[in-house]
């Protein structure tokens, strides 16, 4: 992004890549991945979803970690809640 084009490998948030994709900080590494990756590679990767982004495989996942979200139904489908919390926070 600063030009110089110094940089190789980086280890972003998962939930960035799309961001980092959209804004052309990131390049494929499909065409690699055929040529290079040994046969069964990945077999057993528990996570690989924040490997790629929409098809295309951009890095692989370095440390395990996965962000997890929690939601209440009775919270998402509350008309009086949905209210109270736009009130509140917008």
């Amino acid at each position: 992004m600063a030009g110089t084009g110094l940089y190789d490998i980086a280890l972003p948030a998962t939930y960035a890549l799309p961001d980092l994709v959209v804004g052309d900080a990131v390049v494929p590494l499909d065409i690699l991945i055929s040529k290079y990756e040994p046969a069964g590679f990945r077999d057993g990767v528990f996570y690989s979803t924040g490997d790629g982004f929409e098809g295309t495989t951009y890095g692989f996942q370095t440390d395990g970690d996965a962000y997890g979200m929690f939601y209440n139904q009775g919270f998402l489908h509350d008309r009086v809640r949905q209210v109270r919390y736009a009130e509140t926070f917008w």
